[in-house]
């Protein structure tokens, strides 16, 4: 649950349904389903495979090039992702405490970076296992405060009134950030892409006993996934009866300056004369950050290890060599983190920016991974042109949809908020987000809800992969072993083709025995390899 949840959900979640509705509250259906897919048709696969990294996968199914460009996606995901998990908690100290952001982002990366590289493992285990509890602690506690003050029915009222309640909006435009369609297909697919074949979950399900304790362990986090962000959507509505008249939004008032602070701000007001209650909060947003820092250091150090030391470049380290090169690894991680913080804390919505970010990563893996274990016929040649396609696609539309957002040519269509009580000095900077510029004139990819950059990687690279995989000469789908696909594609699968035996080869009757025993040997042998039933050689 904790590789999953991060600060970015905490933060994020709250803050869009305060400015857009909750119809994003609809993603937890969509969890469900995908807890689903990934139970009954990836997780059987890397499961009775047992592999180290699910990397290790796409060479098995198609060649070692597949695998190292898949594996450097995840790497370059991970990076970019771990600078926005660093803004995250410094963020909301920050507006708790006033101490400067980049003194706590290099605060919160030195005390992961030093527990992870002393602990290992072991630490990154034990620290998440006390981290879930003081998130979910600390998250309930703010919320539970603000509805008691305010009123389960009185909250649900004012977010009516504010018209924030909105769960069936059927707009078929893909340009809708949030819609029935974005939300259930497009988050449907994210998820799905996250769970099934990111490194940092699937060496988790994986390490348990066996298939049935992993499937049980994907519907405990598949459920408390689902509470969990319900949680957060409702935490949405209590800032919106907490900020409603006659008090005044914060960011109008100057108290605030990003979304991602409204979360903070309501803590500090709410609970900030309980003594412990704002430090528990801070104390939530600091454990899920730290949580997915360590587990992105330790998961990214594995992958580079064994994906590229050892498998792309064939170098043969020794355990102690190994341990410090990892431990190495994560420092090197952990500075690259801070690097890039000041480019996140200029691109708006943490929510927004992750969702659309890691859209590229999921994409081009999950189609990858999709090619190989759903489509028997893909070869080698179709999944790495594919990956290409499928990244380069994504990564267009996304960082298109970011720059512009940046430039000011596209504006987030932010529900209104009442000012008419508000002081007269309201800034410029925040009544022009209210306004929306003419987007007719940007390029209609950039301008897609960031719910779809996932789906249109995925589908990019199922369709070139395909493509490549006919003109180049598809594999024969009787020749492919079942363990590489999923279960639910065995029954669809034709019968293995029998090996042919030429008599010509048995020269003489005093040959015959040792002939049959060489044929016997070698249909044995073919059976292992190609799943004959048994008998078939006998």
């Amino acid at each position: 649950m904790l590789s999953f949840i991060s600060g970015v959900t905490i933060l994020g979640t709250p803050s869009e349904i305060y400015n857009f509705g909750t119809q994003y509250w609809i993603t937890i259906i969509s969890i469900f389903f995908s807890g689903v897919v990934v139970a009954t048709v990836y997780a059987p696969v890397f499961v009775e495979m047992g592999l180290n990294s699910v990397y290790e996968y796409l060479e098995i199914r198609f060649n070692r090039g597949v695998r190292t460009l898949i594996s450097l996606i995840f790497v370059i995901d991970v990076v970019l992702y771990q600078s926005i998990v660093v803004y995250v908690p410094a963020l909301a100290l920050n507006q708790v405490s006033g101490i400067d952001v980049h003194l706590i982002a290099i605060i919160v990366c030195f005390t992961c970076v030093f527990y992870t590289v002393l602990g290992g493992i072991r630490a990154v285990v034990w620290t998440d296992a006390l981290q879930v509890g003081v998130m979910i602690v600390g998250v309930l506690t703010v919320t539970v405060l603000g509805t008691y003050r305010l009123g389960a029915a009185e909250i649900w009222k004012q977010a009516s009134i504010a018209n924030r309640i909105e769960f069936l909006n059927f707009d078929p435009s893909p340009y809708t950030r949030y819609t029935v369609w974005t939300v259930l297909i497009g988050s449907w697919l994210y998820s799905t892409a996250y769970i099934a074949v990111n490194q940092t979950m699937v060496q988790r399900y994986r390490s348990l006993k066996d298939l049935a304790t992993s499937k049980l362990s994907l519907a405990i986090f598949t459920i408390s996934i689902m509470l969990f962000i319900s949680l957060c959507c409702w935490c949405g509505l209590v800032l919106i009866a907490w900020w409603s008249p006659p008090k005044c939004d914060p960011r109008a008032v100057g108290l605030i300056t990003a979304d991602d602070q409204l979360l903070p701000a309501y803590v500090m007001q709410v609970a900030g004369h309980l003594h412990g209650v704002p430090g528990l909060f801070i104390a939530a947003i600091f454990g899920a950050a730290l949580s997915t820092l360590s587990v992105g250091f330790n998961s990214t150090s594995v992958v580079v290890l064994e994906d590229f030391v050892k498998g792309c470049f064939g170098l043969k380290l020794s355990d102690r060599a190994s341990f410090i090169f990892v431990k190495i690894l994560v420092v090197i991680l952990g500075a690259m983190a801070l690097g890039l913080l000041y480019l996140v804390e200029h691109l708006g919505s943490v929510l927004v920016i992750t969702g659309s970010l890691a859209a590229i990563a999921a994409g081009t893996s999950f189609g990858v991974f999709t090619l190989g274990i759903l489509f028997p016929w893909t070869n080698s040649k179709g999944a790495f042109m594919g990956a290409i396609a499928g990244f380069a696609v994504a990564g267009w539309a996304s960082f298109g949809a970011n720059w512009s957002i940046s430039a000011g040519q596209l504006v987030p269509k932010k529900l209104s908020v009442p000012l008419s009580h508000c002081p007269a000095n309201i800034s410029e900077s925040f009544l022009k987000q209210f306004e929306h510029p003419d987007e007719d004139d940007v390029f209609p990819l950039y301008r897609l809800s960031y719910h779809w950059f996932t789906g249109l990687g995925t589908l990019v690279v199922i369709v070139v992969g395909n493509f490549i995989s006919w003109w180049t000469g598809p594999i024969d789908p009787s020749k492919i072993d079942k363990k590489l696909l999923s279960p639910v594609i065995h029954s669809l699968l034709p019968k293995p083709k029998l090996p042919t035996i030429n008599i010509e080869t048995v020269a003489a009757p005093t040959d015959f025995q040792a002939t049959a025993s060489l044929l016997l040997a070698d249909l044995k042998k073919k059976r292992r390899s190609q799943n004959f039933p048994n008998g078939i050689a006998t």
